[in-house]
């Protein structure tokens, strides 16, 4: 990849549009009306949107003073700031101000990178910052944003964007730069945001620290649009959330939920450490001490990394004592080592007509100790080495930095999430994603939990694993789950959910 010159570069960043989801006017209106912000201006606070689009928390000030019967001329302009990185909605920005209100707003709103901006401080921050993964960035502008995820502190080294942190979303940074560089102490910023920065796992922690450098950030109140759809092409949770800057978080915080009846009001707290997800509702957690082996730690099912047509089957059938013709609808009939083979666990399995009935299977070249097969060995299974040679491009051509990292090492057949733990002689296995419901359920033998559908807790022995069975099975468990306010969503039931109820012996 070539190395873009500064400038041309910076002029390239200014065609992005990246995690781009503009603020409808009306909702616009709700935020600066709800927080008190058009008082707050007209009383001389000075407002910024760091990321303004085409202006629309901007414009939302003018009409509140306009539905007030204030004129326009009797406003402060003078103290509405902005900031947009893409060149045409900057561009759209100035023509409406113009068009519509009939002033000039070019020298007091910039287009720019947030990122590159010099510090210039504000009353109060209003701003919708781009909701976009680290890893979902343009591979260019991803190398520029690493830079600032360390001088920001969202990452430690290097490693942490290889693993959870790589899923850190845009807007935590673009946050705590906008907090950090342009609010002055004391100031409110409220922002329209993805609630996982407050209520997610690994790749939010740091935001939850709530300090950047020597200055701290506390919220103060989130508004949980729950079912509520205002941005109609967005799937995931969002809302609103309001911080000072200067002050040290003090929980709980008011949470409001949507309701067709109107607005909620809640509490939240995290459920121990301060960078901990918060738990929405006035019922304490802290008490919850699950004690369990460290080899029972829970764990996601195997991840293929995207080559589920080369490692799932739906058919096998037995060939002699030590293989399995496999089969799906990429290969009609391959034949393969049935020691490489294993039962996976789909829905049908959470059903007792089924529970026993494997329904697909899967192809994983390792060890029982959970270390890869090398080379060498896999030549000593002829049929087994044909196959993955065939699917050598495939594989090659998985993206993910991890699993990049295992096939820059000539491991380029290797699976995540495998381990000793995968082949332990039980398992009690959970649905983790997309539901409301949490129902553990023992398997026995060598059934594989599939990717982040499943997790699962490895357990030694029955005993064990009916013991884990049987505190997880506790109502208070389940109350935790749904505090997370994380039902139907990726982030159900995942391992490190239920890691934070642990003590390990």
């Amino acid at each position: 990849m070539s190395v873009l010159e500064p400038m041309n570069m910076k002029s390239i960043e200014k065609d992005l549009k990246i995690g781009c989801v503009q603020t409808p006017i009306e909702w616009a209106i709700f935020l600066v009306e709800k927080f008190g912000v058009f008082e707050e201006w007209m009383r001389g606070a000075t407002i910024f949107d760091p990321t303004a689009g085409e202006g629309n928390l901007l414009e939302a000030l003018i009409i509140s003073g306009l539905k007030k019967g204030i004129r326009v001329s009797d406003m402060p302009i003078i103290n509405l700031y902005g900031n947009e990185l893409n060149r045409t909605l900057y561009q759209h920005m100035l023509d409406k101000f113009y068009k519509k209100y009939g002033f000039d707003i070019s020298s007091q709103v910039s287009n720019e990178d947030l990122l590159d901006l010099k510090p210039r401080f504000y009353d109060i921050i209003i701003g919708n910052p781009p909701w976009i993964t680290f890893a979902d960035l343009p591979e260019n502008y991803k190398n520029k944003v690493r830079k600032h995820v360390f001088i920001y502190e969202m990452a430690k080294s290097p490693n942490e964007l290889l693993l959870g942190k790589s899923r850190m979303n845009l807007a935590a940074l673009i946050i705590r730069a906008s907090i950090k560089k342009h609010l002055t102490i004391g100031g409110k910023a409220i922002f329209i945001m993805p609630l996982s920065l407050l209520l997610g796992e690994e790749s939010s922690s740091s935001f939850r620290s709530y300090i950047v450098g020597d200055v701290f950030y506390a919220p103060l109140k989130v508004l949980d649009f729950s079912e509520l759809r205002i941005f109609k092409e967005v799937n995931t949770r969002y809302g609103i959330c309001s911080f000072e800057k200067g002050a040290r978080p003090q929980f709980p915080i008011p949470y409001l939920l949507y309701t067709p009846n109107g607005w909620r009001e809640e509490i939240a707290s995290p459920i121990s450490k301060l960078s901990d997800p918060l738990c929405v509702g006035n019922k304490s957690f802290r008490s919850i001490h699950i004690k369990v082996s460290p080899f029972s730690k829970p764990r996601q099912g195997v991840n293929t990394c995207g080559a589920n047509e080369v490692f799932i089957f739906d058919e096998a059938k037995q060939s002699g004592p030590d293989f399995l013709y496999m089969s799906n609808k990429r290969y009609r009939e391959v034949l393969l080592p049935s020691q490489f083979v294993f039962p996976l666990l789909t829905r049908a399995q959470f059903y007792p007509s089924a529970a026993n009935q494997p329904a697909r299977w899967i192809l994983i070249p390792y060890h029982r100790d959970g270390t890869i097969l090398s080379w060498n060995e896999i030549l000593q299974y002829p049929t087994l080495k044909t196959y993955l040679e065939e699917n050598k491009p495939i594989l090659l051509a998985r993206k993910g930095l991890l699993i990049q990292s295992f096939i820059r090492k000539g491991y380029w057949w290797a699976l995540l999430g495998v381990g000793a733990y995968s082949f332990a002689p039980y398992k009690v296995v959970w649905e983790a994603f997309g539901k409301a419901s949490f129902r553990p359920i023992i398997f026995e033998g060598t059934w594989q939990a599939n990717q982040a559908l499943h997790a699962y807790m490895p357990a030694r022995n029955l005993s064990e694993a009916q013991h884990i069975k049987e505190q997880l099975s506790q109502e208070d468990v389940y109350a935790y789950l749904a505090a997370t306010r994380m039902a139907g969503t990726k982030s159900w039931a995942q391992p490190s959910r239920i890691e934070r109820l642990l003590c390990y012996e």
